[in-house]
């Protein structure tokens, strides 16, 4: 897919650095994104991750299916989400970014 090939690759959170991994990828337009968060292990009281996205325009306006959320690019890459990820290890998410004009 053109995003896949084309777009901006962001690091999020590195996974020699802890638990979590996320990276997204940014259309060069900054029209869509998609971002892949990872959870290796789970555990009784999971630690809740907020991961804050990079390379979005601030002032779009984002629609997020997975969430069913519409928000800014501000608010995604300042506050972020909290993936919701399965029980157990080694747990994945995936959410889309489509810009709304």
């Amino acid at each position: 897919e053109e995003l896949i090939l084309r777009g901006d690759l962001y690091r999020i959170d590195d996974p020699t650095d802890g638990n979590f991994c996320s990276e997204a990828i940014v259309s060069k337009d900054r029209s869509r994104a998609v971002l892949v968060c990872y959870r290796r292990m789970g555990g009784v009281n999971n630690e809740i991750k907020r991961v804050r996205m990079e390379g979005l325009a601030p002032g779009r306006r984002y629609r997020v299916p997975e969430l069913g959320l519409t928000l800014t690019g501000a608010t995604l890459m300042h506050v972020g989400i909290v993936p919701d990820y399965t029980k157990g290890d080694f747990a994945t998410a995936k959410y889309h970014f489509e810009a709304i004009d």
